[in-house]
Protein backbone atom coordinates (compact mmCIF):
# COMPACT_ATOMS: atom_id res chain seq x y z
CA UNK A 1 0.00 0.00 0.00
CA UNK A 2 1.27 4.07 -0.37
CA UNK A 3 1.91 5.60 2.62
CA UNK A 4 2.21 9.08 3.05
CA UNK A 5 3.67 11.27 5.82
CA UNK A 6 2.32 14.45 5.33
CA UNK A 7 2.92 18.10 7.98
CA UNK A 8 2.71 14.98 10.45
CA UNK A 9 -0.65 14.33 10.72
CA UNK A 10 -2.51 10.70 10.59
CA UNK A 11 -5.01 12.19 7.34
CA UNK A 12 -8.02 10.75 9.08
CA UNK A 13 -11.80 10.95 7.67
CA UNK A 14 -10.62 11.62 8.16
CA UNK A 15 -10.85 10.12 6.75
CA UNK A 16 -13.37 11.47 8.68
CA UNK A 17 -12.97 12.36 8.00
CA UNK A 18 -10.84 10.44 8.01
CA UNK A 19 -11.15 6.12 6.21
CA UNK A 20 -8.50 4.77 3.12
CA UNK A 21 -8.60 5.94 -0.32
CA UNK A 22 -6.02 3.37 -1.63
CA UNK A 23 -8.49 2.28 -4.47
CA UNK A 24 -8.44 2.52 -8.06
CA UNK A 25 -10.59 4.91 -9.79
CA UNK A 26 -13.19 3.71 -12.33
CA UNK A 27 -12.40 6.28 -14.63
CA UNK A 28 -16.24 6.70 -14.97
CA UNK A 29 -17.21 10.73 -15.47
CA UNK A 30 -20.85 10.46 -13.93
CA UNK A 31 -21.78 11.30 -10.60
CA UNK A 32 -24.45 10.16 -7.81
CA UNK A 33 -27.67 9.65 -9.12
CA UNK A 34 -29.70 13.16 -9.10
CA UNK A 35 -31.90 11.84 -5.95
CA UNK A 36 -29.09 11.10 -3.97
CA UNK A 37 -26.94 13.92 -4.07
CA UNK A 38 -27.18 17.55 -2.57
CA UNK A 39 -28.02 19.80 -5.79
CA UNK A 40 -25.14 22.15 -6.95
CA UNK A 41 -27.00 24.58 -8.63
CA UNK A 42 -28.74 26.03 -5.56
CA UNK A 43 -27.85 29.75 -4.31
CA UNK A 44 -26.31 29.10 -1.02
CA UNK A 45 -28.99 29.62 2.09
CA UNK A 46 -28.02 32.12 4.81
CA UNK A 47 -25.68 30.86 7.27
CA UNK A 48 -25.84 29.50 10.11
CA UNK A 49 -29.68 28.11 9.08
CA UNK A 50 -28.28 24.88 7.85
CA UNK A 51 -26.43 21.03 7.29
CA UNK A 52 -28.10 17.43 7.81
CA UNK A 53 -28.99 14.38 8.34
CA UNK A 54 -26.91 12.62 5.78
CA UNK A 55 -28.35 11.36 2.79
CA UNK A 56 -28.38 7.62 2.80
CA UNK A 57 -25.07 6.80 1.68
CA UNK A 58 -26.01 3.54 0.26
CA UNK A 59 -27.73 5.33 -2.31
CA UNK A 60 -23.88 6.56 -3.33
CA UNK A 61 -20.42 5.12 -4.74
CA UNK A 62 -16.99 4.25 -3.99
CA UNK A 63 -13.25 3.21 -5.08
CA UNK A 64 -12.05 -0.22 -5.75
CA UNK A 65 -9.28 -1.98 -3.45
CA UNK A 66 -5.89 -2.60 -5.28
CA UNK A 67 -2.78 -2.43 -4.02
CA UNK A 68 -1.06 -0.23 -3.03
CA UNK A 69 -2.85 1.48 -0.60
CA UNK A 70 -2.99 4.89 1.05
CA UNK A 71 -2.92 6.74 4.83
CA UNK A 72 -6.61 6.88 5.87
CA UNK A 73 -8.11 9.65 3.86
CA UNK A 74 -5.81 9.50 0.83
CA UNK A 75 -5.33 8.39 -2.60
CA UNK A 76 -2.43 6.70 -3.77
CA UNK A 77 -0.65 7.19 -6.92
CA UNK A 78 -2.88 5.24 -9.18
CA UNK A 79 -5.25 8.11 -9.31
CA UNK A 80 -2.83 10.18 -10.95
CA UNK A 81 -2.86 11.32 -14.44
CA UNK A 82 0.48 10.83 -17.09
CA UNK A 83 3.50 12.55 -16.75
CA UNK A 84 2.27 15.92 -17.51
CA UNK A 85 -0.93 16.57 -16.15
CA UNK A 86 -2.64 19.21 -16.50
CA UNK A 87 -3.68 22.08 -13.58
CA UNK A 88 -7.04 21.62 -12.09
CA UNK A 89 -8.96 24.37 -13.28
CA UNK A 90 -11.85 26.04 -11.22
CA UNK A 91 -15.02 24.03 -11.32
CA UNK A 92 -17.07 27.57 -10.35
CA UNK A 93 -16.96 30.65 -9.36
CA UNK A 94 -18.82 32.32 -6.70
CA UNK A 95 -20.44 35.79 -6.25
CA UNK A 96 -19.42 38.27 -4.07
CA UNK A 97 -22.22 37.43 -1.27
CA UNK A 98 -21.23 33.67 -1.86
CA UNK A 99 -17.65 34.34 -1.12
CA UNK A 100 -18.38 36.62 2.04
CA UNK A 101 -21.07 34.26 3.47
CA UNK A 102 -18.24 31.48 2.62
CA UNK A 103 -16.05 33.17 4.19
CA UNK A 104 -18.25 33.51 7.33
CA UNK A 105 -18.52 29.67 7.72
CA UNK A 106 -14.87 28.96 7.40
CA UNK A 107 -13.78 31.76 9.87
CA UNK A 108 -16.57 30.00 12.98
CA UNK A 109 -15.33 26.60 11.60
CA UNK A 110 -11.31 27.99 12.56
CA UNK A 111 -12.63 29.21 15.49
CA UNK A 112 -14.77 26.00 16.51
CA UNK A 113 -11.71 23.67 15.28
CA UNK A 114 -9.17 25.90 17.99
CA UNK A 115 -11.75 24.08 20.51
CA UNK A 116 -11.16 20.79 20.28
CA UNK A 117 -8.26 19.47 22.12
CA UNK A 118 -9.32 15.93 22.25
CA UNK A 119 -12.32 14.33 19.85
CA UNK A 120 -13.34 10.76 19.52
CA UNK A 121 -16.38 9.00 17.83
CA UNK A 122 -17.42 6.44 15.85
CA UNK A 123 -17.51 6.18 12.77
CA UNK A 124 -19.09 3.89 9.87
CA UNK A 125 -17.89 3.73 6.28
CA UNK A 126 -19.25 2.84 2.86
CA UNK A 127 -17.38 2.21 0.01
CA UNK A 128 -18.59 2.65 -3.78
CA UNK A 129 -17.82 1.61 -7.21
CA UNK A 130 -20.03 0.89 -9.73
CA UNK A 131 -16.89 -0.63 -11.87
CA UNK A 132 -16.98 -3.33 -9.38
CA UNK A 133 -20.64 -4.42 -8.27
CA UNK A 134 -21.89 -7.39 -10.72
CA UNK A 135 -25.05 -6.17 -12.34
CA UNK A 136 -26.80 -9.54 -12.22
CA UNK A 137 -26.42 -10.10 -8.27
CA UNK A 138 -25.95 -6.16 -6.88
CA UNK A 139 -27.41 -2.76 -7.79
CA UNK A 140 -24.49 -0.37 -8.68
CA UNK A 141 -25.50 2.29 -6.70
CA UNK A 142 -25.04 -0.14 -3.27
CA UNK A 143 -21.91 0.16 -1.26
CA UNK A 144 -19.20 -2.75 -1.97
CA UNK A 145 -18.16 -2.64 1.55
CA UNK A 146 -19.80 -1.22 5.22
CA UNK A 147 -17.47 -1.25 7.34
CA UNK A 148 -17.19 0.08 12.13
CA UNK A 149 -14.28 1.85 13.36
CA UNK A 150 -13.20 4.27 15.71
CA UNK A 151 -11.66 8.10 15.02
CA UNK A 152 -9.46 9.41 17.92
CA UNK A 153 -7.55 12.55 17.91
CA UNK A 154 -5.59 14.62 20.22
CA UNK A 155 -4.21 17.91 19.22
CA UNK A 156 -1.98 18.64 17.78
CA UNK A 157 -0.81 15.70 15.93
CA UNK A 158 -1.93 12.69 17.58
CA UNK A 159 -4.46 10.55 16.09
CA UNK A 160 -6.15 7.02 15.99
CA UNK A 161 -7.83 5.17 12.91
CA UNK A 162 -9.11 1.32 13.82
CA UNK A 163 -11.20 -1.34 12.29
CA UNK A 164 -10.61 -4.05 13.94
CA UNK A 165 -13.33 -6.40 13.00
CA UNK A 166 -13.96 -8.09 9.72
CA UNK A 167 -12.56 -8.67 6.36
CA UNK A 168 -11.07 -5.03 5.76
CA UNK A 169 -9.67 -4.37 9.53
CA UNK A 170 -6.86 -1.81 9.48
CA UNK A 171 -5.69 0.55 11.98
CA UNK A 172 -3.38 3.51 11.87
CA UNK A 173 -1.73 5.23 15.05
CA UNK A 174 0.25 8.72 15.08
CA UNK A 175 2.21 9.34 18.07
CA UNK A 176 3.55 12.89 16.54
CA UNK A 177 6.75 11.64 15.94
CA UNK A 178 5.62 7.72 13.73
CA UNK A 179 2.88 6.28 11.97
CA UNK A 180 2.16 3.08 12.75
CA UNK A 181 0.43 0.78 10.31
CA UNK A 182 -1.58 -2.46 11.44
CA UNK A 183 -1.50 -4.97 8.71
CA UNK A 184 -3.95 -7.47 10.07
CA UNK A 185 -2.97 -9.44 6.92
CA UNK A 186 0.17 -10.47 7.65
CA UNK A 187 0.71 -9.30 11.43
CA UNK A 188 3.17 -6.92 10.86
CA UNK A 189 3.32 -3.42 12.36
CA UNK A 190 5.12 -0.77 9.95
CA UNK A 191 6.49 2.43 11.93
CA UNK A 192 6.92 5.43 9.39
CA UNK A 193 9.20 7.81 11.30
CA UNK A 194 7.70 11.62 10.94
CA UNK A 195 11.14 13.72 10.08
CA UNK A 196 11.79 16.57 11.96
CA UNK A 197 10.10 19.41 10.51
CA UNK A 198 6.83 17.36 9.87
CA UNK A 199 6.17 16.46 13.75
CA UNK A 200 4.44 18.72 15.85
CA UNK A 201 2.39 20.60 13.00
CA UNK A 202 -1.05 19.25 13.57
CA UNK A 203 -3.96 17.54 11.97
CA UNK A 204 -5.07 20.25 9.83
CA UNK A 205 -1.18 20.24 7.71
CA UNK A 206 -2.48 16.78 6.09
CA UNK A 207 -3.59 16.16 2.61
CA UNK A 208 -7.34 15.95 4.23
CA UNK A 209 -7.35 18.92 6.53
CA UNK A 210 -11.57 18.33 6.62
CA UNK A 211 -12.14 16.69 9.77
CA UNK A 212 -11.26 19.64 12.26
CA UNK A 213 -10.92 22.37 9.60
CA UNK A 214 -7.43 24.21 9.03
CA UNK A 215 -7.28 27.99 8.65
CA UNK A 216 -9.75 29.71 6.68
CA UNK A 217 -7.03 31.37 4.64
CA UNK A 218 -5.30 28.14 3.85
CA UNK A 219 -8.72 26.02 3.12
CA UNK A 220 -9.37 28.76 0.53
CA UNK A 221 -5.53 28.77 -0.54
CA UNK A 222 -5.58 25.03 -1.20
CA UNK A 223 -9.32 24.43 -2.40
CA UNK A 224 -12.33 25.63 -4.19
CA UNK A 225 -14.58 25.68 -1.82
CA UNK A 226 -18.80 26.76 -1.67
CA UNK A 227 -21.67 25.90 0.11
CA UNK A 228 -23.82 23.51 -1.49
CA UNK A 229 -26.56 23.11 1.61
CA UNK A 230 -29.89 21.49 0.29
CA UNK A 231 -32.90 23.87 1.31
CA UNK A 232 -34.24 20.94 3.26
CA UNK A 233 -31.24 20.67 5.50
CA UNK A 234 -31.97 22.06 8.95
CA UNK A 235 -28.86 22.90 11.49
CA UNK A 236 -26.61 21.74 9.05
CA UNK A 237 -24.17 23.19 6.23
CA UNK A 238 -23.12 21.64 3.24
CA UNK A 239 -19.64 22.23 1.84
CA UNK A 240 -17.86 21.10 -1.41
CA UNK A 241 -14.20 21.10 -2.05
CA UNK A 242 -12.22 20.76 -5.03
CA UNK A 243 -8.32 20.82 -5.52
CA UNK A 244 -6.38 23.72 -6.94
CA UNK A 245 -3.28 21.92 -6.33
CA UNK A 246 -2.43 18.85 -8.55
CA UNK A 247 -0.90 16.97 -5.83
CA UNK A 248 -4.37 16.98 -4.18
CA UNK A 249 -5.84 16.36 -7.33
CA UNK A 250 -4.07 13.04 -7.83
CA UNK A 251 -5.48 11.65 -4.47
CA UNK A 252 -9.23 12.89 -4.79
CA UNK A 253 -11.56 14.66 -7.26
CA UNK A 254 -13.73 16.72 -4.42
CA UNK A 255 -14.42 16.59 -1.11
CA UNK A 256 -18.43 17.31 0.25
CA UNK A 257 -18.32 17.86 4.29
CA UNK A 258 -21.28 17.88 6.45
CA UNK A 259 -21.23 20.34 9.53
CA UNK A 260 -24.02 20.39 11.97
CA UNK A 261 -24.41 23.54 13.79
CA UNK A 262 -24.13 23.15 17.50
CA UNK A 263 -24.74 26.28 20.27
CA UNK A 264 -21.30 27.64 19.90
CA UNK A 265 -19.32 25.72 17.16
CA UNK A 266 -20.02 23.61 14.14
CA UNK A 267 -19.04 20.13 14.22
CA UNK A 268 -18.19 17.44 11.10
CA UNK A 269 -20.82 14.83 10.87
CA UNK A 270 -20.09 13.69 7.55
CA UNK A 271 -17.75 13.39 4.63
CA UNK A 272 -17.64 11.71 1.45
CA UNK A 273 -14.76 11.89 -0.62
CA UNK A 274 -14.60 11.46 -4.68
CA UNK A 275 -11.80 9.37 -5.95
CA UNK A 276 -10.40 10.67 -9.43
CA UNK A 277 -12.71 9.68 -12.24
CA UNK A 278 -15.83 11.22 -9.96
CA UNK A 279 -17.86 8.00 -9.40
CA UNK A 280 -15.61 5.89 -6.86
CA UNK A 281 -16.33 7.26 -3.32
CA UNK A 282 -15.99 7.10 0.15
CA UNK A 283 -19.05 8.01 2.84
CA UNK A 284 -18.09 8.15 6.55
CA UNK A 285 -20.49 9.62 9.08
CA UNK A 286 -19.52 10.13 12.60
CA UNK A 287 -21.88 9.89 16.06
CA UNK A 288 -21.00 9.34 19.97
CA UNK A 289 -19.17 12.26 19.30
CA UNK A 290 -16.68 13.42 22.38
CA UNK A 291 -15.09 16.72 22.73
CA UNK A 292 -12.27 17.75 25.37
CA UNK A 293 -14.25 14.76 27.95
CA UNK A 294 -11.40 13.04 29.98
CA UNK A 295 -11.64 9.31 29.73
CA UNK A 296 -10.23 7.90 33.18
CA UNK A 297 -9.72 5.09 31.50
CA UNK A 298 -6.67 6.51 29.28
CA UNK A 299 -4.70 7.02 32.54
CA UNK A 300 -3.64 3.90 31.94
CA UNK A 301 -3.91 3.15 28.38
CA UNK A 302 -2.81 5.89 26.15
CA UNK A 303 -4.95 5.26 22.33
CA UNK A 304 -1.89 6.71 20.63
CA UNK A 305 0.67 4.70 21.84
CA UNK A 306 1.32 2.07 19.16
CA UNK A 307 1.79 -1.50 20.71
CA UNK A 308 2.85 -4.28 18.82
CA UNK A 309 -0.03 -7.43 19.67
CA UNK A 310 1.57 -10.67 21.13
CA UNK A 311 3.03 -13.02 18.11
CA UNK A 312 2.96 -9.54 15.37
CA UNK A 313 6.52 -8.56 13.53
CA UNK A 314 7.40 -5.02 14.09
CA UNK A 315 8.76 -3.04 11.05
CA UNK A 316 10.58 0.26 10.94
CA UNK A 317 10.50 2.58 8.22
CA UNK A 318 10.77 0.23 5.63
CA UNK A 319 10.77 2.61 2.62
CA UNK A 320 12.27 5.75 3.94
CA UNK A 321 9.71 7.67 3.38
CA UNK A 322 9.38 11.89 2.79
CA UNK A 323 6.83 14.60 2.98
CA UNK A 324 4.46 14.56 0.36
CA UNK A 325 5.73 11.46 -1.26
CA UNK A 326 3.52 8.41 -2.02
CA UNK A 327 6.24 5.32 -1.59
CA UNK A 328 5.73 1.49 -1.54
CA UNK A 329 4.75 0.06 1.44
CA UNK A 330 2.86 -3.48 2.76
CA UNK A 331 0.73 -4.81 0.40
CA UNK A 332 -3.06 -4.17 0.29
CA UNK A 333 -5.07 -7.24 1.54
Amino acid sequence: MNSRLVGGALAILFAVVAGSMGQVPDGGAGGSPPDARPSMQQSPPAYPDQPVEPQDPRLRRRGEEAPPRSMPGQGGPQGMAGPNPAPPQPPFVLTPAEEQQLDRVLLFWEKSSNYVKTFRADFRRWEYNPALADPQKQDPNQPISEDDGELRFQAPDKGLFSIEKGPRAEKWVCDGKSLFQYDFRTQKVYEYKLPPEAQGRGITNGPMPFLFGAKAEQLKARYWVRIITPPEAKNQIWLEAYPKHLADAQDFQKVEIILAIGRDDVMPTAIQIYLPGGRARTVYTLSNIKVNQVDPRLIFQDPFTARIPPGWQKIVDPAGFAPNAAQPGPPRR
